[in-house]
């Protein structure tokens, strides 16, 4: 399977800083990718957190737009525990949810 494993979360408070939820595998060689993706008229931008390598942004348009930030830290990781990594968006939002996924090796 691609996916080692995987964990998320939905914001439960209004704020600009989203962590993601921490994920262990035993696995070495596994890729961790974190995610966060919010739903607000407001959030323009995110700054994502120091070492980590943006894969992707998405930036939505309109009231109620989705917003999105996709990084890994570019290398292969020995087995442990990933994620609780915080991004930062440029408004406060309760809508947003946050995604740890740890891609298996390639066999």
């Amino acid at each position: 399977a691609p996916v080692d494993s995987f964990a998320g979360v939905a914001e439960t408070t209004s704020r600009s800083e989203h962590t993601t939820p921490a994920v262990t595998t035993a696995s070495s060689g596994t890729w961790a990718v974190s995610y966060w993706a919010d739903k607000t008229s407001a959030t323009t931008a995110w700054t994502p957190p120091a070492g980590q390598t943006v894969r992707a942004g998405s930036y939505g348009a309109g009231g109620g737009r989705i917003t999105s930030l996709a990084v890994d830290n570019a290398a292969a990781q020995p087995a442990g525990t990933y994620g609780s990594l915080t991004a930062t968006a440029n408004s406060a939002s309760k809508n947003a949810t946050m995604w740890t996924i740890l891609l298996a090796p390639h066999a």
